[in-house]
């Protein structure tokens, strides 16, 4: 509002500062009280939505017809409102009114009433009952609707368990996971607090909320496997630090005698139902068409098509399109496994490249017979855990060559050598080791195995391709004379054929494998 003051020419020279003064200072304290508005004539019209991800852990994701929520205009006192469904006002509790034209922030908390020291250390039956949500908008008018979005004042944790070397699936399955935190929460018209530091147990469906802290260097999650407790402390804050809103998400590989995490990191909980990972997004793995990956159809002349694989995420499901072999070509096996950073030690020397392939080829066809005719006598066994399927194969058909060996031979001379290409070279086809059956199996995710799935379809599109349920040859000899092979069954992870059934002279199916490595 203007105002203007009429003044004497004559006193003009000695008044105009002041009256300017006076104009500037009455001009904004009407901008900040702006006009008063009639009592009860302007009602505060509102909507509201959650912003947060859609969770099968019975989270406040959504309202519910009858939600009750407290809103303040600047700092008046609280109104009250009851929601529908879908975020209107059902029905005015204590409405609010604007006083007067000039811009408030209008803030809103769930739930209306003070929650005091609730107990947040159980949280297997769900934490929709302390999923505590707050909005604040900026420079809200009287005749405009408010448009509130609540956010999550808790810290949403999430977290993946993978199977490592020595579990079994049954073991996974039992190993128990706790959080570090506070396990009290109180909230109070949006301001959230926590008391008595202990352990949280997560949902069935390993999620947790946390009130706000970090645990930057303290002992994190506890991993309980087969009774002994393994502890992960976060060293860097982007894995330590919990927010509020914010999601973090933990990859936790369970081994038999360690755990090892790796923290995704760093995300806002939002209805996009997506972290904004730091690391790697949302997903264990993600591929292009043209990347070699898991899946993918090599042919005879040593070059190689899409086998369909998009996505592994960390929930264990996977993105895959159905794609064949192209026709034409002689597909001679798929991918089952590129190396990277945390792969198994490989210890073989291949003779056709060096350093370490880029990934491994299982086999079309596969076979099933003894290993040997004859008593081996030889005294060996496996001397240490790796992918040895190559070294192993090619010594044993050298030592043992006058033992009546039937596995191995057929695996080496079976298979027509996959030619070198303009991108690629292969080693000579060999027998796998029970490592390189366990990487055809993959890791497990949440009681899936995603990599057997898709080798499984792709193996599929041949006759009798697939892997059976039954145990499979290794190259690999065990004690008692070296007249046992250890073996795997990669459709129930077991390493134990039971009662000393994996003799030379038992028969068990296998394939033949070989390694490839991308010139560029």
């Amino acid at each position: 509002m203007n105002i203007t003051k009429q003044i004497s020419n004559i006193f003009m020279p000695f008044l105009l500062p002041a009256a300017m003064l006076m104009s500037s200072c009455g001009a904004e304290n009407l901008e900040e009280k702006g006009t008063p508005l009639p009592d009860g004539e302007y009602p505060l019209q509102l909507t509201a939505s959650v912003d947060g991800m859609t969770s099968r852990t019975a989270g406040k994701d959504a309202w519910t017809d009858g939600d009750i929520i407290g809103v303040r205009i600047g700092d008046s006192e609280p109104g009250k409102y009851k929601l529908d469904a879908d975020g209107g006002v059902k029905e005015f509790v204590t409405p609010l009114y604007w006083q007067n034209t000039a811009p408030a922030t209008v803030t809103a908390w769930y739930p209306y009433d003070s929650q005091n020291n609730v107990d947040i250390s159980d949280q297997t039956a769900g934490f929709a009952d302390f999923d505590f949500l707050y909005a604040s908008a900026d420079n809200q008018s009287y005749s405009s609707p408010t448009v509130l979005k609540f956010k999550h004042r808790m810290a949403k944790v999430k977290y993946t368990l993978v199977k490592g070397d020595g579990i079994t699936d049954e073991e996974l399955a039992e190993v128990k996971v706790q959080l570090a935190g506070c396990i009290q929460a109180s909230f109070s018209e949006g301001a959230l607090s926590g008391a008595g530091d202990g352990w949280i147990t997560p949902t069935s469906d390993n999620e947790a909320l946390l009130v706000p802290k970090d645990m930057t260097g303290k002992k994190f999650i506890n991993v309980e496997v087969n009774g002994t407790d393994f502890y992960y402390t976060p060293e860097e804050q982007d894995a330590g630090l919990l927010a509020a809103g914010m999601v973090n998400t933990y990859t936790i590989t369970v081994n038999a005698k360690s755990i090892d995490v790796k923290a995704v990191t760093g995300g806002e909980w939002t209805d996009s139902g997506n972290s904004k990972d730091l690391v790697r997004e949302d997903f264990y793995v993600a591929y292009q068409p043209t990347d070699v990956k898991p899946g993918d159809y090599f042919y005879s002349d040593g070059t190689w098509s899409d086998g369909g694989l998009r996505k592994i995420n960390l929930d264990g499901n996977y993105e895959f399109e159905d794609i064949g072999p192209l026709s034409g070509k002689t597909c001679m096996g798929i991918v089952f496994y590129i190396r990277n950073a945390d792969s198994p030690t490989d210890v073989c020397y291949y003779e056709t490249f060096e350093g370490d392939p880029t990934g491994y080829i299982v086999s079309i066809d596969q076979n099933e017979s003894k290993w040997s005719e004859e008593v081996l006598n030889g005294g060996d066994f496996r001397s240490e855990v790796g992918i040895n399927g190559y070294s192993s194969t090619m010594k044993y058909a050298q030592k043992f060559s006058d033992k009546g060996l039937v596995a191995i031979p057929w695996c080496t001379e079976q298979h027509t050598a996959i030619s070198e290409s303009d991108n690629a070279v292969f080693s000579a086809w060999y027998m796998p080791s029970q490592e390189e059956y366990k990487l055809m199996r993959g890791v497990s995710i949440n009681n899936s195995n995603p990599i057997l799935e898709i080798l499984q379809h792709n193996l599929g599109k041949f006759i009798d391709a697939q892997f059976e349920n039954d145990f499979y040859f290794s190259c690999e000899l065990m004690g008692y004379g070296g007249n046992y092979l250890h073996m795997y069954n990669l459709i129930t992870g077991s390493e134990d054929a039971g009662d000393f059934k994996n003799g030379y002279d038992a028969t068990f199916p296998y394939k033949a494998v070989c390694a490839f490595k991308l010139k560029n």
